[in-house]
């Protein structure tokens, strides 16, 4: 098994976004951490629309990978393993293509991992809801200031927030313990040890559609005895795009069946009754030690 180097992978599924990709990665080429202690892995599910050409233009500004799957469907699972596999560096950032970090986004991630201890670390970001971006004009119109703004304006608009901000902000000391926080473990901003991942065999492809992919691997990454932790402030935003609202609550519905079938323990099927939140505010605090076999 290859040997992991102290650093941050970020892995950044695309599938079609090439013009929203671009500003994922102008965000990533403006970060605080050394350039040598970062790179970007590009996984294409299968895009249409070049999007191979845009990442000609980052070569000399990142240490940056461009990998590509066939389009065989909604696959974004399989293109974060892929992401895995490749990642020369311990922690590894799950950055949805479509989202703009702050200038001190991996740094603040590598701190949050700089114990010994397992850990989950979720990230929150401005524009995040649970299937859709709210106010999409304000937004909109925000990303278009200069960018040394942005996050100013975007720290003073509070209908902007991430939708897990306040029922975090009410958990004492923003302590995550024993408060089911696998249900909120969304990996369009969310880190973890390779090795972690690694033990546990990364996403489970049986995903074909959007949703539940990473609560399932959260649940799987409680169960291996993985803390969850969560990134000071709001250090990313999701640029917002038009989405099928509609659709996406079906194919969360169908896949919230499977995963209470793979994990039968009673703290898991409240994903059939229970909202998010009440999941959270209801919180349970079992441990588990058992992890799974390695990633082939």
């Amino acid at each position: 098994m290859k040997q992991d180097v102290e650093g941050i992978s970020v892995v950044v599924p695309t599938y079609n976004y090439r013009d929203l990709l671009r500003k994922t990665l102008d965000s990533l080429c403006d970060q605080s951490l050394d350039k040598s202690l970062y790179e970007v892995i590009v996984v294409d599910d299968g895009s249409s629309d070049n999007t191979f050409e845009v990442i000609h233009a980052y070569k000399d500004k990142i240490n940056i990978l461009y990998l590509y799957q066939p389009d065989f469907g909604f696959r974004v699972a399989a293109a974060r393993n892929l992401g895995i596999v490749q990642a020369k560096y311990e922690i590894v950032l799950f950055f949805d293509s479509g989202m703009i970090a702050s200038r001190y986004l991996l740094e603040e991630h590598l701190k949050v991992h700089s114990d010994a201890q397992p850990a989950a670390v979720i990230g929150l970001s401005y524009g995040v809801n649970e299937f859709c971006s709210s106010n999409f004009k304000k937004l909109s119109e925000i990303l278009q200031e200069p960018k040394d703004t942005i996050f100013q304006l975007l720290s003073i608009s509070p209908e902007l927030y991430d939708c897990r901000f306040e029922i975090f902000s009410n958990l004492e000391g923003g302590n995550l313990e024993g408060h089911s926080a696998w249900v909120t473990f969304w990996t369009g901003n969310a880190s973890v040890r390779r090795a972690d991942l690694i033990k546990i065999n990364g996403f489970d492809e049986w995903f074909r559609s959007w949703g539940g992919e990473d609560v399932e691997l959260g649940i799987r990454l409680q169960k291996a005895g993985c803390a969850f932790k969560l990134l000071p402030g709001m250090e990313a935003v999701h640029a917002p795009h038009e989405k099928d609202s509609e659709q996406k609550v079906r194919d969360s519905r169908n896949n919230i069946q499977y995963i209470c079938k793979k994990h039968p323990e009673r703290e898991y099927q409240t994903l059939k009754t229970l909202a998010w939140q009440e999941i959270i505010e209801t919180g349970f605090n079992h441990s588990y030690v058992n992890a799974e076999s390695s990633l082939a």
